[in-house]
């Protein structure tokens, strides 16, 4: 450990949170790029826990490093690379188990949750989601986790569990405190609940009330001049609402909402999910006319650049 170990662990905090602190926006490196520095900071926490330390210090090394393994696999996932974000979630696990911090290992399940989501299992994402929430309910990571949950029982068609999943998200998430930094990755802030409830109610065919929780994010997201503050919630929700204009014989509006979700100043693994869903829907319904055509092609550039790493 430095000579100097307080000033080292803050140091160490300064600089995760600023790598969580706007994972979501534009103000951060491209998800390699900041992948490449988690890694970096990752390793760093490792020598100091290989050094001489107190018993404090070695929680607070345990507890700052699960936070960087947690992020790391977010950004492996978004990036494609389903071995990485595993093994980092998985580090993650192990560093707040040995820490005692609940909140921590609940967030390794909510990775757990929303990795089986993507794979098409919906009733293992419902597990995972119990187990983390039986371990932080009250927390951001149990707001997630419950909405996680919800997803799930929208893929599933089962309206009922999926309002319920949704209420216990709402419950959780009127007992945190207002955030003081919205932007941190590991913050659930009220104005995301909206984002996630129109995509549940779009998979459930509740147009209206997509469309409406949909336009809601539109809004809060472009509220500034020239300013966007949510990138990839502006990108996903404009899929949502071009899931409600195929479903309205609109595939010419639904995709232009799909390019604009592409053209996105931020864009994530998970954006680019759920354009392909988008583009699906198109090509079944409409793949004769030019625009579901143009989109498709785009689609497929932006998947290619994401595998290999390369700008669209």
């Amino acid at each position: 450990m430095p000579k100097r170990p307080t000033l080292a662990l803050e140091r160490l905090r300064a600089s995760i949170g600023r790598s969580t602190g706007s994972a979501g926006t534009t103000r951060v490196p491209p998800p390699g790029l900041l992948a490449a520095k988690v890694q970096q900071r990752l390793r760093y926490v490792r020598r100091l826990l290989d050094g001489r330390k107190t018993l404090a210090q070695h929680r607070q090394l345990l507890v700052a490093g699960g936070w960087l393994a947690v992020l790391l696999a977010c950004l492996h996932f978004d990036l494609g690379d389903r071995e990485a974000a595993e093994v980092s979630r998985d580090l993650g696990f192990q560093f707040g188990t040995e820490a005692g911090h609940q909140e921590l290992v609940a967030w390794s399940y909510e990775l757990l949750a929303w990795f089986a989501l993507v794979d098409g299992r919906y009733h293992d994402t419902v597990a995972f989601g119990q187990t983390g929430l039986e371990l932080a309910p009250a927390t951001s990571a149990g707001v997630q986790l419950a909405v996680q949950q919800a997803k799930a029982w929208s893929r599933l068609g089962d309206r009922r569990e999926a309002e319920v999943a949704m209420r216990t998200a709402a419950g959780a998430l009127a007992r945190l405190p207002v955030p003081s930094n919205p932007e941190h990755h590991f913050v659930f802030d009220p104005p995301k609940l909206s984002f996630y409830a129109a995509t549940c109610y779009t998979w459930l065919g509740e147009l209206d009330r997509a469309e409406e929780h949909a336009q809601d994010v539109v809004s809060q997201c472009l509220e500034v001049p020239g300013l966007v503050r949510w990138p990839v919630r502006l990108a996903e929700n404009r899929v949502d609402l071009g899931l409600i204009a195929v479903r309205r014989d609109q595939p010419d509006q639904a995709a232009d909402l799909g390019r604009q979700a592409l053209d996105s100043e931020r864009k994530s693994g998970s954006t680019l999910g759920r354009v392909a869903e988008l583009d699906a829907a198109l090509m079944t319904n409409y793949a004769e006319i030019p625009e579901t055509r143009d989109l498709h092609e785009r689609y497929l550039v932006a998947r290619r650049s994401l595998i290999e790493g390369t700008p669209p």
